[in-house]
């Protein structure tokens, strides 16, 4: 058995030389047994990694309930003081304000952008780069560059909200 988890080891160079039916045979246990053991091993680790995985959702769990607590404490703060900032050194609330944005209907875009440099030969759209050019006008998406109210696109208010922004541990080096 291995005492570090990347301790090198080394199998004997001589070859194994059965030279008798007692040792075949107890070659045969062996080997059986040594099989038993890769499983149990396998084994082991697919319990560990089970056992981890839902320990994991279980911490993540965790920090949704301190962020779902964190944001309504934020909002009572709010009330009382719209101007309120709460900051730490592990994190802090961001406020997102609304704004006027679009929902895409990706077939029409891809029919009418198709052949230009926005829509993947394989007949899907580059977004990022489309959202760039597009804007919203009063109740229309308008493309900049060729001043067209765009067909497929509609202006869509998202709502202001608050996240909560924590800070990543850093990593040991």
């Amino acid at each position: 058995m291995l005492d570090k988890p990347n301790e090198e080891f080394e199998i004997e160079k001589e070859a194994y030389e059965i030279t008798s039916m007692e040792e075949a045979l107890l070659t045969f246990e062996q080997i059986f047994d040594e099989q038993s053991k890769i499983k149990n091993l396998k084994d082991k680790i697919k319990q560990t990694k089970s056992f981890y995985e839902n320990q994991i959702k279980y911490e993540e769990l965790k920090v949704d309930n301190l962020k779902n607590a964190l944001l309504a404490y934020y909002e009572k703060q709010k009330m009382a003081n719209p101007k309120v900032k709460i900051k730490s050194p592990f994190g802090n609330f961001v406020s997102h304000k609304e704004k006027l944005d679009f929902e895409l209907d990706e077939e029409k875009l891809i029919e009418k952008y198709n052949g230009t440099d926005l829509v993947k030969t394989t007949s899907a759209l580059y977004k990022g780069d489309l959202k760039k050019r597009l804007s919203v006008i009063g109740d229309k998406v308008i493309d900049t560059e060729t001043g067209e109210v765009v067909d497929g696109a509609n202006p869509v208010t998202k709502p202001a909200y608050v996240s909560v922004s924590i800070k990543k541990p850093k990593e040991d080096k």
